[in-house]
């Protein structure tokens, strides 16, 4: 089944805000420090195909910046073998050779 991209933003919107609260606030807890500001660190890239050598850059610019989701447009990915950044699980996806979409949120 395809989605029109305006209903799938609009899906992923409503997961991605879930659960990105759900875990700053549990990532808060288990460290034992005051939430001041709710909302999560995202980061979102155009990576223009997906590489292990942007894959690594990724995941370090999401642990400098403690990030709790990660966005990624045009992966250019067909399948999701080449979706895995450590530590992220993958939230959702939209995979074409041309373009490609994909939200992770930290584990």
């Amino acid at each position: 089944m395809v989605l029109p991209v305006v209903e799938f933003l609009k899906i992923l919107t409503k997961s991605v805000t879930t659960r990105a609260t759900t875990a700053t606030r549990a990532g808060c807890v288990q460290r034992g420090i005051g939430h001041k500001d709710p909302r999560p660190n995202i980061i979102q890239l155009n990576t223009e195909g997906l590489t292990a050598k942007k894959i690594s850059v990724i995941e370090q610019l999401a642990y400098k910046s403690k990030a709790f989701i990660i966005v990624l447009q045009e992966t250019h990915c067909t399948t999701e073998d080449k979706l895995v950044i450590p530590n992220f699980s993958l939230a959702g996806s939209v995979l074409n050779m041309n373009h490609g979409l994909v939200t992770f949120l930290h584990e």
